[in-house]
C-alpha cells in the first residue's frame, strides 16, 4: 500500500491527483493518508475535496477529515489573531484575504470575514490614498460583495494612477461581466492576457468570445 505520509514530497501539487484517486480506494488508511497530502496542499480545490469526504460511509475516515478540517479553520483564525495583536493591519488584511481565498468558509461566513476586510483595507487606504495595490484590493473585495458603485469608484482611482493595471482592469472586467456589460468588459480587457487559472470560468469563456469578434471586425 502507497505510504504517501513517509515519502519526500519536493513538490505536493504533483501528488494532487493521485491522492484524489486514493480516496476512492477501499483500504481506510490509503484514504486517510490521502487527506493528509489533500490537507498539507490545502488550496480551494483540495479543500472541496476534504468536505466531501465529510460524506464518506466509514465513520473512521470522516471523523478525520473533519479534524482535519478543523485544524485549518483554527490555522487561519490563530493567523488573524495574531496579525491583530501586532497591530500590523497589512498583515491582517493578507491573513483576511488568505481565510475567504481558501475555500474553508460558507457563504454567511464569507461575507462577514470580506466586511472585515474591507473594513482594514479602508484603514489603509486612509493612511496611504494612492496605493495601487490596496486599491485593487479594495476594488475586488466590492466587486466580490456585489457593492458596484463603490467598486466602481475604488477602481477607477486605481486606473487614474495607473491606466495600464492588470489588476484594476480586471475587476472592472468582472463587474461589467455581473452587469451583463459586455461591451465595457471587452473595452478593459481587449488589450490585456487571460491569467491561466481564469481559462475556463465562464468569464473568461464571454472574454474569448469578444476578443474573437474583434479580431474578425
Amino acid at each position: 500500500k502507497p505510504d504517501l505520509k513517509s515519502k519526500p514530497r519536493p513538490d505536493l501539487k504533483e501528488e494532487f491527483l493521485p491522492a484524489v484517486s486514493l480516496l476512492e480506494s477501499e483500504d481506510i488508511d490509503t484514504r486517510r493518508a490521502a487527506i493528509d497530502v489533500l490537507t498539507e496542499i490545502g488550496g480551494p480545490e483540495q479543500i472541496e475535496l476534504l468536505q466531501s469526504c465529510l460524506d464518506d460511509p466509514e465513520r473512521e475516515v470522516y471523523q478525520y477529515a473533519h479534524a482535519k478540517l478543523t485544524g485549518l479553520h483554527e490555522r487561519h483564525t490563530k493567523r488573524i489573531q495574531e496579525a491583530q495583536e501586532s497591530g500590523n493591519r497589512q498583515a491582517l488584511l493578507d491573513r483576511y484575504l488568505e481565510y475567504i481565498g481558501s475555500g474553508l468558509l460558507g457563504g454567511a461566513t464569507s461575507d462577514f470575514y470580506r466586511q472585515k476586510a474591507i473594513s482594514v483595507a479602508g484603514k489603509l487606504l486612509e493612511e496611504t490614498p494612492d496605493s495601487l495595490p490596496i486599491l485593487t484590493v479594495l476594488g475586488k473585495l466590492y466587486v466580490d460583495q456585489n457593492s458596484p458603485t463603490e467598486a466602481t469608484l475604488v477602481l477607477n482611482k486605481a486606473l487614474e494612477r495607473e491606466p495600464n493595471s492588470v489588476e484594476a482592469r480586471w475587476e472592472m472586467a468582472r463587474l461589467a461581466y455581473t452587469q451583463q456589460n459586455f461591451r465595457e468588459m471587452r473595452d478593459h480587457l481587449q488589450h490585456l492576457k487571460l491569467p491561466p487559472a481564469l481559462h475556463e470560468t465562464p468569464i473568461s469563456q464571454t472574454v474569448r468570445w469578444w476578443l474573437s469578434e474583434i479580431e474578425d471586425s
